[in-house]
């Protein structure tokens, strides 16, 4: 852990030839380096690797957040939160999962972290929920000033990309 962190910070303050996507990159090769880690390890390392997880996370929606992305880096924070805390119990797969994680996300309904919000496992359940209004989605959250790339897009290919976290 301590060799992705130094490595991380390198990459991240290597001013001749820093590019944003390769940071990026970096970060998503650690954080699935940490899960490969964690899948092979006995129960009483879990913890700490769990914690560097997050960690990882933590920065790599850091280093998004100042990049301009705002939008990006609270919806990754949204989307795992409402993964971990509000799946439903009757999905059977992991397809089955994404595929009704992806149907609440392009519902627009409030999300954690918003007013309103009920959880993945309400919309899912057929409660009838509020789509969120404009002027609610930009009291709740900041709005990125990065490329025209639809939020639903980049929130679907970095939980692609960090779905076994």
């Amino acid at each position: 852990f301590t060799l992705w962190t130094k490595y991380l910070d390198f990459v991240q303050t290597k001013h001749a030839g820093f590019r944003y996507e390769k940071v990026k990159a970096a970060y998503i090769r650690c954080l699935k380096a940490l899960t490969s880690a964690h899948n092979s390890v006995t129960q009483s390392g879990e913890h700490s690797l769990g914690e560097a997880k997050i960690y990882i996370l933590l920065r790599l929606t850091s280093f998004i957040r100042d990049a301009g992305y705002d939008e990006l880096a609270y919806a990754i924070w949204q989307i795992l939160l409402e993964y971990h805390f509000f799946r439903p119990p009757n999905l059977e797969s992991t397809e089955d999962e994404m595929k009704a994680l992806e149907r609440f996300w392009e519902s627009d309904v409030p999300r954690i972290g918003e007013r309103g919000a009920q959880g993945w496992d309400s919309f899912h359940a057929g409660i009838n929920l509020p789509n969120r209004t404009r002027s609610q989605m930009s009291d709740d959250s900041a709005v990125s000033t990065g490329p025209q790339e639809t939020l639903t897009c980049r929130v679907q290919r970095e939980a692609t990309l960090m779905a076994p976290l």
